[in-house]
């Protein structure tokens, strides 16, 4: 076992199913891709302190995740929709806060998030 413990790692986990890479392959290359974020940009709207950068286990910015999946040369499609709603194909799904995968039309998570609504999907 590579990690343990609780984790904010739902986008490396979900591009490691759907792609059928090795889960360290993908934190690494989230972590390459954080890496590359501008922190001066990010400023918190209640402080004037800046965000800290995305991580494979902590978090990942909309802005970095599409950067990953255009690396993968998949296409953001920001059709929104509920989960349970998708059918026998592959899709990474972004939601809120969240990101998961699709598999031959089952879910592939730590938790069942089926009732909740995608903001967007990049289709296998």
């Amino acid at each position: 076992m590579y990690f343990s413990g609780i984790a904010g790692d739902c986008v490396t986990r979900a591009f490691s199913i759907a792609l059928g890479k090795s889960y360290v392959e993908m934190y690494q290359l989230v972590n390459q891709y954080s890496q590359l974020e501008r922190t001066d940009m990010k400023i918190k709207s209640n402080r004037n302190k800046p965000k800290d950068i995305s991580s494979a286990c902590g978090g990942v910015y909309p802005k970095t995740i599409a950067n990953i999946a255009r690396h993968f040369g998949l296409k953001f499609n920001p059709k929104t929709g509920k989960i349970k709603n998708l059918k026998g194909r592959n899709y990474l799904l972004l939601l809120h806060e969240h990101m998961t995968c699709i598999r031959d039309g089952i879910m592939l998570d730590t938790h069942d998030c089926s009732n909740l609504e995608y903001i967007g999907y990049y289709e296998l």
